[in-house]
């Protein structure tokens, strides 16, 4: 139940600064760009009705920019986020990540204007959006970004934009390979990118809600319980580290829109068309495993699954299935990562922990 005015005067609520890191160097333009500023508006308007239903947490926002150089979006400090509102960006210049990670550190204080003494506020959230390399020297800026009292103790956590960021970068600067999540090219990223971030925002807050409890109910620091709860979101992502899933996504894609989805169920069509969009010498062994999935009604048993509520689940038990039909783990997950991702779009019950 949202608060009255009366209410919220009555009761001083904590603030909670979400900070956004988002790179606009060339290489996003397009249709990158477009789903960041379209994911950018969901977002905001999800974190305002967080907003209100909250009882002990004003959320305030800050956004930095980085290209050629950085610049904040919110230059006088954070803005309570039912007062701020997005004007969508253009993607021009280099990937000066170094610079945006100066300028974090140097807000990271007390009476910055960005952030209040530690009883007054909650540890921050800070989201990193980067599509590419950076191009400028950022390892002594991360250092000393580290070495920050408020970014040891934030809750962190990076989105590797389209299919050719960089993840080491990311995790790098999170700490953690599990905080760092790949949002691929494709349709609807923009509302993917949204849903991702809505989901970790959500967590965020439950995971602040455990400093109520005595310390015993966990060990793990509030970091660690974040990381946890990415997990799921990760096995979405786990296969696209592989060049070689990357053009089998890319292939079943192609097959599905222009030929069919009886191509995709029938091994004999789907080996020809497959050998064709896979011609190389390198994607000999997952052009095989793939008709072999076929084989197994992989893409069947997937796109069935995505009807009712069970996309992930059917996942893990159909990459059990090619192991135990001799395909090793790694490219069993990433041929499997590869099917599901034709049914992420549609699969409406398969994010409904994340809406």
């Amino acid at each position: 139940m949202s608060m009255t005015n009366v209410e919220r005067e009555a009761v001083p609520r904590k603030t909670c600064v979400v900070f956004f890191l988002i790179g606009t160097s060339t290489s996003m333009a397009g249709t990158r760009i477009g789903a960041v500023n379209s994911a950018m508006e969901q977002i905001l308007e999800k974190l305002r009705k967080m907003n209100a239903d909250s009882s002990d947490a004003e959320i305030e926002v800050a956004l930095l920019e980085f290209s050629s150089g950085a610049r904040w979006l919110t230059p006088n400090g954070s803005v309570k986020v039912d007062d701020f509102y997005w004007n969508d960006l253009d993607a021009d210049g280099t990937h000066d990540m170094g610079e945006a990670f100066k300028m974090l550190e140097e807000k990271l204080y007390k009476n910055s204007g960005f952030m209040q003494s530690a009883s007054r506020s909650y540890a921050p959230v800070i989201l990193l959006l980067s599509d590419s390399e950076p191009t400028d020297d950022y390892k002594p800026h991360l250092v000393k970004l580290k070495d920050n009292k408020w970014f040891k103790i934030s809750l962190k956590f990076a989105l590797a934009v389209g299919d050719s960021a960089d993840e080491n970068i990311l995790i790098e600067f999170t700490g953690s390979k599990e905080a760092a999540v790949r949002v691929p090219d494709g349709i609807n990223a923009g509302e993917k990118l949204a849903k991702i971030v809505h989901f970790i925002s959500v967590t965020s807050s439950q995971v602040e809600e455990d400093d109520y409890y005595p310390l015993y109910y966990t060990t793990k620091t509030k970091q660690e319980q974040l990381e946890e709860a990415l997990k799921p979101i990760n096995n979405w992502s786990i296969g696209f580290s592989c060049s070689h899933n990357k053009q089998l996504l890319q292939a079943l894609q192609k097959a599905q829109s222009e030929l069919g989805e009886i191509v995709l169920t029938d091994p004999h069509k789907f080996k020809n068309v497959i050998a064709d969009l896979l011609p190389s010498r390198e994607n000999k062994t997952i052009r095989k495993r793939a008709v072999e999935a076929v084989e197994l009604d992989i893409y069947a048993r997937l796109q069935k699954a995505s009807k009712i509520d069970g996309l992930e689940k059917e996942r893990l038990r159909c990459i059990k299935l090619l192991k135990e039909d001799g395909i090793d783990e790694k490219l069993a997950t990433e041929i499997v990562g590869a099917f599901a991702m034709l049914f992420v779009d549609a699969d409406d019950d398969g994010w409904e922990d994340w809406s």
